[in-house]
């Protein structure tokens, strides 16, 4: 198992987050779209303009959300 920035997930994989960096607003704002550890995650669609914004499934919901937010989101993969 690998643990990697979600910015990183290739579109269609599916990884399992591990914990959320950085600051406590940026934590309390990503667990508010619905990310937590644990939960199973995979890249749906990726924006035309230098890939940003990132669709992304969150269990049973789909959010979109900035790479550079998704940097902040380290995902364990099955390599």
């Amino acid at each position: 198992m690998e643990i990697v920035p979600l910015s990183t997930l290739k579109r269609g994989h599916v990884a399992r987050v591990e914990r959320i960096d950085g600051d406590d607003h940026t934590a309390r704002r990503l667990q508010e779209l619905g990310v937590m550890e644990g939960q199973q995650v995979s890249i749906l669609h990726e924006g035309p303009l230098g890939r940003d914004p990132i669709a992304v499934s969150l269990g049973n919901r789909t959010v979109a959300m900035r790479r550079a937010h998704a940097e902040r989101i380290a995902v364990a993969i099955q390599r």
